[in-house]
C-alpha cells in the first residue's frame, strides 16, 4: 500500500491518493477503538461514563 501511495503522489492521481489516505485513517481509528474497548474489558477499574472511580 505504501508504494501505491507514493506512486499516486508522483503521478498526480489524486483519487488514489485520497482513498489511500482515508483508508489509513480508518484503520488507525478502528485500531484506537479496539484498544479502548479492550482496555475496558481487561481493566475492571475502568468504568462506563457517569460512574466514579473509588
Amino acid at each position: 500500500m505504501g508504494s501505491i501511495f507514493l506512486k499516486s503522489i508522483t503521478l498526480r492521481d489524486y483519487d488514489v491518493f485520497l482513498f489511500v489516505g482515508m483508508f489509513y485513517t480508518f484503520i488507525g481509528l478502528l485500531g484506537s477503538l479496539i484498544v479502548d474497548i479492550s482496555y475496558g474489558i481487561i481493566d475492571p477499574r475502568i468504568k462506563v461514563m457517569g460512574r466514579k472511580l473509588s
